[in-house]
């Protein structure tokens, strides 16, 4: 994005798709962050991030199912203040 004009940008939990000048690309999983693109570069500065070869689907299911009983357990009014991008699916 060779001239780009400079911006900063909140980043949500999602895929991230890194795009190299040699066409490959690397696929990371990220929970949320910051995206900055300056004129000749881009960075990104993520809470947390893997590469989706690493990812253990097993283990983020079972990850998934024990945070789900955490919030059937906790109060309403703890339920209530959950931001809607952190709810379970």
């Amino acid at each position: 994005m060779p001239e780009h004009t400079p911006l900063i940008a909140t980043l949500k939990p999602g895929v991230l798709v890194l795009k190299k000048a040699d066409g490959s690309q690397d696929v990371v999983f990220i929970a949320g962050g910051f995206l900055e693109v300056l004129r000749n570069k881009i960075v990104v500065l993520a809470d947390t991030a893997e590469r989706a070869e690493n990812i253990n689907e097993a283990k983020v299911e079972e990850a998934r199912a024990a945070r789900r009983k955490r919030y059937e357990r906790s109060p309403p009014r703890r339920r209530a203040r959950i931001r809607p991008h952190r709810r379970l699916a």
